[in-house]
């Protein structure tokens, strides 16, 4: 495993610093705003923000007079074929979105308050024997019993965890989970043996005896007596999320070494809360100057600590807008060993990778799951799910599998939100008077309308805001821009330790820290040598310049053609993905840049969506090729990177 010295002389300067006289973050996030001191806290409320939409105006969940969920998911939600990001994104946009939403949020269940979700009969997935009896089972979000009393105080939902972006998926919420978290030895974390997170033993490895005592984690159905823990219960969920807890667990200890050595009379309590709080601050760096950016949502620069700006997680963002990343979901996880090939245990399939710790334990751990995240590009925002999630979330139907269509669009009913216009109003923007103007998809639209009775206030808001078409240069919609926009800024300017605003680093060390990218940390921590600069985009380039240009010449439909090619860089074999209205032969040619054909193929391509796969021989050395699809009405260009 590489040691690369990035903050060496960063955690120099900070050798100069007392470290006694610095100020910490409290486990639980309480006490940031020295005059709020609840704000942002675990087991605090959400903000609701905008107006509530209980049908009783008090808790009783509103939608009743909506279709059924699973009757939405089915028409709306179903989906065929993989629809590539518009942004070619990769699969570390959704992954590492998932690792952020589990890092600021967590409404727990209230196993008092069942609301399952009732399945039409003869639904093919979950009903296939016309039983009519069949479920989807869901709890109501947990709430603060003291609230839903009256109109006056409605029923509020609870955030298990710290609102903030402060690395408690890390090292967790309440002092207890961390304490068990600490090696209490040179200020590091429990770590098992290669580098994984700690299991739930008595000394944290795998064949040392169960500990009663270890932090309680979410395990889903079949899984192994011994998992891992880390700062967040959902960490066991699937193997690219565990494999980025496991990448910030190794980023603490390797700074712990950097700061031993520098410094080595600090204790390891000076030597754990340092490295805490560098390694927070890479995961807000990466979060505004990487991630946001990558998704098209751009927040205003940053003014200082604004005491203020309540950072707390709205509602609407964690029962709605926050959801965005199921629709960006692949049905695979790819693995690729070093010269990017497939990896000898294969890709993984998701639905059956929930709850499976064990396939980053025992089969070759987080290498080949990165390499392949960096390689595959991401799903695009629409309102598409695959069928991991749509029908086999953790498990087969009617044996746990459940569809995460159909329990969001329930969760945002049970969490009182109003509806998908009256949503966008609330956050000042223009209410839609007919459904085509949400989205210029028709298909889509029509669906909307016969699946809502024509009726477009009552638009369910996930399912609206999915709906709609994605803004110019964003990978998002109008209203989830909106939404998180205003969360993102207000969990930075609300915050009082958000790095750039925190005294216990130094300006040297936060313009450091303002640079981190993704990729360093991967690389500092892995033995992933080769690497995209800014791993969300699939280009070694910006991903502007990923694509040469389309030219195209008569041929109407052909203009909507869409060319793309993944992984990319490609190692050896890689797939073209082509969308077209029309049926079209086509030639299909590659090139390298001084215009000699090295390989061409005749192909026909479908009206649709088409997937061809490739496989590149040893005469491609490493460098930058060209690839030319020329139709009959037509030709695209597009750049590949052979690795």
């Amino acid at each position: 495993m590489k040691i690369l010295s990035v903050f060496t002389f960063a955690i120099t300067i900070a050798a100069t610093i007392s470290l006694s006289a610095q100020v910490n973050r409290s486990f639980d996030g309480s006490n940031n705003n020295l005059n709020h001191v609840t704000w942002g806290s675990a087991n605090s409320h959400f903000n609701n923000f905008i107006s509530t939409g209980f049908a009783d105006k008090i808790s009783e969940p509103t939608g009743k007079n909506r279709p059924n969920p699973r009757i939405i998911s089915n028409k709306v939600f179903g989906q065929s074929s993989f629809i590539p990001s518009n942004r070619k994104l990769t699969d570390f946009g959704w992954s590492f979105g998932q690792f952020i939403d589990h890092d600021i949020s967590f409404n727990n269940d209230n196993h008092d308050e069942a609301i399952p979700i009732h399945i039409p009969a003869c639904d093919n997935a979950f009903d296939p024997l016309c039983k009519g009896e069949a479920i989807i089972p869901m709890k109501r979000s947990k709430s603060d019993p003291a609230t839903g009393t009256s109109i006056n105080n409605p029923r509020k939902n609870i955030n298990d965890i710290t609102h903030f972006i402060d690395g408690s998926g890390v090292y967790g919420s309440d002092a207890l989970t961390a304490d068990w978290l600490r090696s209490k030895v040179d200020g590091k974390l429990k770590m098992s043996e290669g580098g994984f997170l700690p299991f739930n033993t008595t000394d944290g490895e795998f064949t040392s005896p169960i500990d009663p005592n270890a932090p309680f984690m979410l395990i889903e159905g079949e899984a192994p007596v011994r998992h891992f823990i880390a700062g967040d219960v959902r960490a066991n969920e699937q193997p690219s999320l565990t494999s980025i807890h496991t990448l910030f667990l190794r980023e603490h200890n390797r700074i712990c070494d950097e700061l031993i050595t520098i410094h080595p009379e600090w204790n390891d309590e000076e030597l754990y809360h340092k490295a805490r709080k560098m390694v927070g601050a890479t995961i807000q760096s990466i979060v505004y100057n990487e991630w946001l950016p990558a998704l098209g949502v751009n927040v205003d620069p940053y003014t200082g600590y604004d005491a203020t700006v309540n950072p707390s997680i709205m509602n609407v963002f964690s029962a709605a807008a926050f959801r965005l990343g199921h629709t960006l979901v692949n049905d695979q996880i790819i693995r690729l060993d070093k010269n990017g090939d497939s990896y000898s245990y294969g890709s993984i399939h998701l639905k059956e990778a929930f709850f499976n710790p064990m396939i980053v334990y025992e089969e070759g751990g987080i290498d080949p799951i990165f390499r392949g995240m960096a390689s595959q590009m991401q799903q695009t925002f629409d309102t598409k799910v695959v069928d991991a999630l749509r029908n086999f979330l953790f498990g087969l139907p009617g044996y746990g599998g459940l569809d995460l269509v159909s329990i969001n669009i329930h969760r945002g009913r049970e969490r009182g939100l109003l509806d998908y216009n009256s949503i966008r109003a609330e956050f000042g923007l223009p209410k839609k008077t007919n459904f085509k103007q949400i989205s210029s998809n028709s298909k889509l639209t029509d669906a909307l309308n016969d699946v809502y009775n024509e009726d477009i206030n009552n638009i369910d808001p996930w399912v609206g805001m999915l709906s709609e078409d994605m803004m110019e240069g964003s990978a998002v919609g109008e209203l989830i821009t909106a939404i998180l926009k205003k969360q993102f800024t207000d969990l930075r300017d609300g915050d009082r330790y958000f790095f750039m605003n925190d005294a216990g680093l130094t300006e040297e060390e936060k313009q450091i820290l303002n640079r981190s990218k993704l990729s360093d940390v991967i690389m500092r921590n892995t033995d992933v040598d080769t690497m995209q600069e800014n791993v969300f985009f699939m280009s070694l380039e910006d991903s502007d310049n990923a694509t040469v240009g389309i030219e195209m010449t008569g041929f109407e439909n052909f203009k909507t053609l869409d060319i793309q090619a993944y992984p990319n860089p490609v190692a050896k074999f890689f797939t073209i993905s082509v969308a077209s209205l029309e049926y079209m032969n086509a030639q299909f040619i590659i090139s390298d840049l001084s215009g000699k054909v090295l390989m061409q193929e005749d192909l026909q391509i479908q009206s649709g969506n088409n997937e061809f796969n490739f496989q590149l021989d040893d005469s491609f050395i490493h460098g930058v090729y060209v690839i030319r699809l020329e139709g009959e009405n037509g030709r695209g260009n597009l750049k590949i990177i052979k690795r």
